[in-house]
């Protein structure tokens, strides 16, 4: 009985759809509104954005004929007659054939029959939206995010790339970087970030307090959403080992999760989590020419040079020295130190060229005025030609039995001054005593620093490598990865 009542609806259902010509052009003119809208407005970009109108519209048209339905078949059954006459099948002897009346019962629970049928359509047609909404929903979620590289680039930085994850693009782009461990943050701003493929220039620099065990928070403000994401950057038996996972305001669910297999449990950023990271860690293959880095550090530990670092002509260095000046602001930082050793001796030397010469009279004339006994400047000893920047060296004896503070504070107060120099003391036993000798020379390319030259010697051996001869290929100490 339920069987039949079921297909009699399921007929009525059918039948309703291409009942009549008047019903058709309802649902056609429902159609095309609907792809009118999402031609000149909807603007979909992904197929599920564009896709779920058209499933609401046609749940909706599907719930309408099966109310038709539901409520013709319940007239029906309502209204059919529930007595009937019969002729039987045996003749009288007059030859007609008797009639009686027999009970013809409706069918049973009909009512609630087609209710619950009718509420299962309209469980079934809203699941059908509810999936296509979220199916529509995840298509054009996007997601902005960094991805770290596998190196560490010159022994020192570690580059951050901006990656994004979906369709749309966001606007007024604010990402803070935070080194959980040392509290340091930066923050960068971008106007626009399209999506698709995007350029490798979208990346930067950031010194790592711990390298190889690094623990970072990244939050992502747009002017559409905020996000922020757990990133974890560690070696593990000499290989890069990533954890990642990023949440937004409006999602319960993490938005993006990954986790290297080789990481410590003691690490519970995206614990449980079985999908690498190779895949969101994936840099464009065009993304190490952009760093124009000259050599960067593996996970194992090993040193991998690019590209040699040399120093120009020193003609051309001198050249390129014509900006350089003491400023006022300088002279501030500077001149309450020098003060305070009013009546020592300074040896002010310089190499490189006229500009150079100008510079280090600059220093002299500082100096000077400040009660100092200066000698110089004069040409640097010979081996000593390819001196860089400011330089300053002290005699060892004296700086560490006596511990003269003189060339220490020197030393700072160019450091806070800005000026740019080599940051230890050369110590040289050649140094006269109770003098201090103040090297000039062109100043340096941004890459190269004069910490990663020998430094200057008054009496140079003849053979020996001498100043910026030769230039370390690593800006600092390559620390080795944790075991």
């Amino acid at each position: 009985m339920a069987l039949s009542l079921v297909a009699r609806l399921v007929g009525k259902f059918k039948g309703g759809i291409m009942r009549s010509t008047r019903e058709k052009w309802i649902d056609g003119v429902a159609l095309a509104l609907t792809i009118l809208y999402q031609f000149l407005f909807g603007k979909p970009v992904t197929f599920w954005q564009g896709a779920e109108p058209f499933v609401w519209l046609l749940c909706a048209i599907a719930l309408v004929h099966a109310t038709k339905a539901t409520c013709e078949v319940w007239h029906e059954i309502s209204t059919q007659p529930t007595i009937r006459e019969v002729e039987s099948p045996i003749l009288l002897p007059n030859a007609t054939r008797s009639k009686k009346q027999i009970l013809v019962p409706r069918l049973p629970y009909f009512r609630q029959t087609l209710a619950g049928a009718l509420l299962l359509s309209l469980a079934i047609l809203s699941l059908f939206c509810y999936v296509a909404h979220r199916a529509a929903r995840a298509s054009i979620r996007t997601t902005i995010y960094l991805a770290a590289s596998a190196e560490l680039i010159e022994c020192q930085s570690r580059a951050f790339f901006v990656e994004m994850n979906g369709p749309q693009i966001r606007r007024n782009v604010e990402i803070a970087l935070k080194d959980n461990k040392s509290g340091q943050m930066y923050i960068q701003t971008y106007p626009e970030i399209d999506p698709g493929p995007r350029s490798t220039d979208i990346h930067f620099l950031f010194v790592p307090s711990s390298p190889w065990d690094e623990d970072y928070t990244v939050t992502v403000v747009t002017s559409e959403s905020r996000s922020s994401q757990r990133l974890i950057v560690r070696s593990v038996q000499n290989q890069p080992q990533f954890a990642m996972e990023i949440s937004t305001d409006n999602e319960r669910e993490p938005a993006l999760r990954c986790r290297d297999a080789l990481l410590p449990e003691s690490y519970n950023v995206a614990a449980g989590e079985h999908r690498p990271c190779s895949e969101l860690m994936k840099l464009a293959e065009d993304a190490p020419s952009k760093l124009d880095a000259f050599n960067y550090q593996r996970a194992d530990g090993a040193l991998t040079v690019r590209r040699m670092k040399s120093l120009p002509s020193p003609s051309e260095l001198d050249q390129q020295s014509d900006d350089r000046h003491i400023t006022e602001y300088q002279h501030q930082i500077i001149e309450p130190v020098l003060r305070k050793y009013s009546r020592s001796h300074i040896l002010v030397y310089f190499a490189g060229g006229k500009n150079s010469k100008k510079y280090a009279e600059e220093f002299a004339k500082m100096f000077n005025t400040l009660k100092w006994v200066v000698k110089g400047p004069t040409m640097a000893p010979k081996g000593d030609e390819r001196i860089i920047d400011i330089q300053l060296s002290a005699n060892y004896a004296e700086n560490w039995n006596k511990f003269n503070p003189k060339p220490h504070d020197i030393l700072n107060a160019f450091s806070n001054a800005g000026v740019k120099q080599r940051s230890t003391l050369a110590l040289d036993p050649n140094v006269p005593s109770d003098c201090v000798v103040l090297w000039v020379g062109p100043r340096s390319p941004s890459a190269i620093k004069s910490d990663q030259c020998l430094a200057p010697e008054m009496k140079p051996v003849e053979g020996q490598g001498h100043a910026c001869e030769m230039i370390s290929q690593a800006a600092g100490v390559c620390r080795f990865p944790p075991k």
